[in-house]
């Protein structure tokens, strides 16, 4: 593709994270809980499992689990 097409494709298509934040404002609206948004906002952040692990006082593996179970509820928020 020229770089002309490239270019109007970046443009045309949000980004990943940009794609998350309007999933998360979505969610925000239909009742999944804050603490749900806010693990998966840290998480779209960067940072680490293990630092929202160490400052909630968990396991990484709870992180891991909690983020599976925001996820499924953001899931079916949306698809509701």
């Amino acid at each position: 593709p020229s770089l002309f097409e490239y270019v109007a494709a970046a443009v045309a298509e949000p980004s990943p994270l940009e794609e998350l934040a309007d999933v998360i404002r979505a969610a925000r609206h239909t009742g999944v809980p804050v603490g749900d948004l806010d693990l998966l906002c840290r998480l779209a952040r960067a940072e680490s499992v293990t630092t929202v692990a160490e400052e909630r006082r968990v396991t990484t593996r709870t992180i891991r689990n909690h983020r599976a179970r925001a996820v499924e509820r953001v899931q079916a928020a949306i698809a509701a």
